[in-house]
């Protein structure tokens, strides 16, 4: 393993290492990684982690499930709705591109601070803003950059939280609750409309 890191160091213009670095074990016993998430060391970051996840993933499929449906029950034609879910997805498009970017230049946790209180401030001006065609697209595609990244950032981040002996358990772990807010987002707004 060590050669293949080092030809791949050597690729990328990087000295070679001299060795491989030592890896932490697992914590001792079966679900041991889990009740290490809920230590005092990593309650408060696996909570928070959680909410982020959960809100995240809840908003993300909230809206790209049913822009086009709030669109048209606003007002608009089925294919402005259609065109405004549309334009939501190519924002999308480069919203992980633009994080990406921006976390070159500046901590990944700043950019993806920033990008959730953009998100939540676009999401409650779209809210009023399809009285106007225009503005209502402009804000979609827009919600559509900002919201993808968001997961984007979730997604690079969270890894490099955990130390290795929990690091699957605390990813998975925090994908598994951001996957039930990406179930029940899209089912309660259902319920809602109804």
């Amino acid at each position: 393993a060590l050669e293949r890191v080092n030809a791949l160091a050597a690729r990328l213009g990087q000295a070679a290492q001299p060795g491989l670095p030592d890896v932490a074990g697992a914590p001792d016993g079966v679900g041991a990684g889990f009740r290490e998430l809920l230590s005092p060391r990593l309650r408060r970051t696996t909570l928070v982690l959680w909410v982020a996840f959960f809100g995240v993933m809840a908003g993300f499929y909230f809206v790209t499930s049913w822009t086009p449906t709030l669109l048209v029950e606003s007002g608009l034609t089925p294919g402005q709705g259609i065109a405004g879910g549309t334009l939501l997805n190519v924002g999308g498009i480069f919203g992980a591109a633009l994080l990406g970017l921006l976390a070159a230049r500046f901590a990944l946790r700043d950019v993806l601070i920033a990008y959730l209180l953009v998100t939540a401030a676009l999401l409650a001006g779209f809210l009023t803003a399809t009285s106007s065609l225009a503005l209502a697209f402009a804000l979609g595609g827009a919600i559509g950059l900002f919201v993808n990244g968001c997961v984007a950032g979730l997604y690079a981040l969270t890894p490099g939280i955990y130390d290795a002996g929990v690091r699957t358990t605390g990813v998975g772990t925090a994908l598994g609750i951001g996957r039930a807010g990406a179930i029940l987002a899209p089912a309660l707004a259902g319920v809602l409309l109804d």
